[in-house]
């Protein structure tokens, strides 16, 4: 007869305020954990260290030496030219920039009654290389650029 779960034990009683501090101080790290390992795909990347190995890309290498799947590997590649193109947003992320609990579209959006989002941050509001968006302008999904297109 399989036995009852147990409960887990609570090695060390501190105040909850201690816990919440060290698990904000913890996810700080893992950003600043994460922001090194994206400045090191990056120039692995760049230098196609994957080469010295005979594998095709540094994502088929992260998939094999790493054992991070093929398609999370990709996005890591990806993420890392991105962070490096927005160095600012590098710089905060390594830094830890509070994003619990926001999308990637609330993070890069212009400041809300919520507060400064990481981008309004640090002052930068899209890519320099595509210009500003208006905030009027309205986001639309494909679908309804198509229909709009087709209508002209």
């Amino acid at each position: 007869m399989p036995s009852a779960p147990t409960q887990p034990r609570i090695i060390h009683h501190r105040p909850i305020e201690e816990l919440a501090e060290a698990l904000q101080n913890s996810w700080k790290s893992v950003c600043e954990c994460t922001a090194r390992f994206l400045r090191e795909v990056y120039e692995f990347d760049l230098r196609q260290g994957f080469k010295e190995w005979g594998y095709v890309d540094t994502a088929e290498w992260l998939d094999f030496k790493c054992g991070i799947s093929r398609v999370t590997a990709r996005e890591k590649v990806r993420i890392a030219k991105c962070l490096v193109v927005l160095s600012k947003v590098e710089k905060a992320f390594a830094e830890g920039f509070e994003l619990v609990g926001r999308s990637p579209r609330q993070s890069t959006a212009l400041p809300s009654e919520n507060g400064p989002t990481l981008m309004s941050a640090l002052g930068v509001v899209g890519d320099e290389r595509c210009g500003r968006m208006p905030a009027t302008t309205p986001l639309r999904s494909a679908g309804a650029r198509r229909e709009a297109g087709n209508r002209g």
